[in-house]
């Protein structure tokens, strides 16, 4: 009785085996797929797609297939002959007509269909980058636009930008010292930028350069758009959103969140609203969308409360502010009013 159930037992574990091997090799031609939406997949991918076709390739024998053998010669064939995973999966994994050619030909199908997702992948990426390249990011920094504007010194930043487009690079942080003197004829700031595709803090670099200096003032930017969703005030709900927005490519320029009792109010001005819209409606998400104004101030106490006044005296009333960006002396701000286009006169 001993004996049967040992067999049994080495039975269910070898057609355990194949149902895995299966699921592996489903898993090396067509696991690029996954890399699509989940892009850290590709650190398990890539080595199991090697290990496959090397396997193919060199004419080996998987390590799961000598196992599998040794168990079934354990647990015998009898009451297994014609069961599901010797008729139908048995013959997939391990083929009676394999030859040496059809196995070089399985792994060339392997390198193939690989090669056309992760070229894919790679594609997308690269049109992703494009999309917001280095020098349009810094150009529209010193056009008016957020966070960077100090009276639109464009060349220096435009000769950099160009250098980090030659060597693959993307700014990463953007800083300038809080102790300019107004009367300075010059204005240092430091570009740190690493590499699109490594990780390693060693492939940071500092690049510093020097722009005309014109003393910031008070300005309206642009308008924008905010997205405003209430939430209920518990686990993973800010998730769900952030998570639909992402599967979208849509990045998050700014974000003010606040817990009120059992529910939870979340602020956000995304980089394209129209793919935000269309994210959130996607996933049943409500929201409520308005235009907001930015406003670039000094950093110093009592800047917002002089925005305050002049909005107060003007009968509009606040319904959000919060931060966009920050850039040595200078803050921009998000603002929620009841009447933009009124704000906008007022400021300006």
């Amino acid at each position: 009785m001993a004996d049967g159930n040992s067999a049994l037992v080495a039975r269910f574990v070898a057609d355990a085996l194949v149902v895995l091997h299966l699921g592996f090799i489903l898993f090396v031609v067509l696991g690029g797929l996954l890399v699509l939406p989940w892009q850290r997949i590709a650190w398990v991918h890539l080595p199991c797609a090697v290990w496959g076709v090397l396997i193919e390739l060199g004419g080996w024998v998987c390590p799961l297939t000598v196992f599998e053998n040794q168990l079934r010669h354990a647990g015998g064939s009898a009451g297994y002959a014609g069961g599901f995973v010797d008729h139908y999966l048995v013959p997939v994994v391990y083929p009676a007509a394999l030859t040496r050619g059809l196995q070089v030909s399985l792994g060339a199908v392997a390198i193939a269909v690989n090669v056309v997702i992760y070229g894919g992948l790679l594609v997308a990426r690269k049109q992703s980058m494009s999309a917001h390249p280095s020098r349009a990011r810094f150009q529209a920094a010193y056009e008016g636009k957020p966070p960077w504007d100090l009276g639109r010194p464009q060349q220096p930043f435009v000769e950099v930008a160009d250098q980090m487009n030659r060597t693959q690079t993307r700014p990463s942080a953007i800083s300038a010292p809080r102790d300019q003197e107004r009367g300075s004829p010059s204005f240092d700031v430091k570009v740190t930028c690493n590499r699109p595709f490594e990780r390693s803090a060693k492939d940071d670099s500092t690049i510093d350069i020097t722009i005309p200096w014109s003393s910031p003032t008070k300005q309206v930017l642009t308008a924008m758009k905010d997205f405003l969703i209430q939430l209920t005030h518990r686990p993973g709900e800010m998730a769900d959103v952030t998570n639909a927005l992402s599967l979208q490519g849509v990045n998050i320029k700014s974000l003010a969140a606040m817990a009120l009792g059992n529910q939870a109010l979340l602020r956000f001005i995304p980089d394209d609203a129209e793919t935000a819209r269309n994210a959130l409606r996607a996933q049943s998400i409500r929201f409520e969308e308005q235009e907001v104004i930015t406003v670039l101030l000094e950093n110093r106490a009592g800047e917002l409360t002089e925005v305050a006044a002049k909005l107060a005296d003007a009968g509009l009333n606040l319904q959000a502010v919060y931060v966009v960006g920050l850039a040595g002396d200078l803050i921009e701000l998000a603002i929620a009013v009841d009447d933009v286009k009124k704000a906008k006169k007022v400021l300006e």
